[in-house]
């Protein structure tokens, strides 16, 4: 039960680690392309 437990807890908290991931190198990537325009 414990490792079912383990694999049930990582499971959760891996697509919002992947969203928040994706999202911070989107802002990133956008925020260098209003950089670059504006310099």
């Amino acid at each position: 039960t414990a490792e079912y437990l383990i694999a049930e807890i990582t499971e959760v908290p891996l697509p919002a680690a992947v969203w928040l991931f994706f999202s911070g190198i989107a802002g990133l990537g956008f925020a260098g392309r209003n950089k670059k325009k504006t310099a």
